[in-house]
């Protein structure tokens, strides 16, 4: 069975001109998972902008280096077992501030 999940629906006309304006930002950390995808050479507006228009993962957080311009997307978030924040200097983390809907269509 194959199953997914998605974030509440957003209409691009409902995003405000920053991405990052829809994610918290924690200083000095980063999650203690894997990261699902990894992208260099980004500036932190264009990782929220990949989060948030993701589509062959739920993007529920990401992470930026601030020096070296890479960018951490997760498909988990604090909310999520077994997840917690590291330290990390020069990196910080953002959390979605949109709620997680359950599963909605599985195949």
């Amino acid at each position: 069975m194959y199953c997914t999940s998605l974030y509440m629906r957003i209409s691009f006309s409902d995003i405000p001109p920053g991405f990052r304006s829809l994610f918290t930002r924690i200083s000095d950390k980063r999650l203690s998972s894997i990261q699902s995808d990894f992208i260099s050479n980004m500036t932190l507006d264009g990782c929220a902008s990949e989060c948030v228009t993701e589509t062959r993962f739920q993007c529920k957080s990401f992470s930026y280096d601030n020096l070296l311009r890479y960018c951490f997307l997760y498909s988990v978030n604090l909310n999520d077992r077994d997840v917690h924040l590291i330290d990390a200097a020069g990196r910080d983390h953002y959390e979605s501030k949109f709620r997680q809907r359950p599963c909605c269509s599985c195949y």
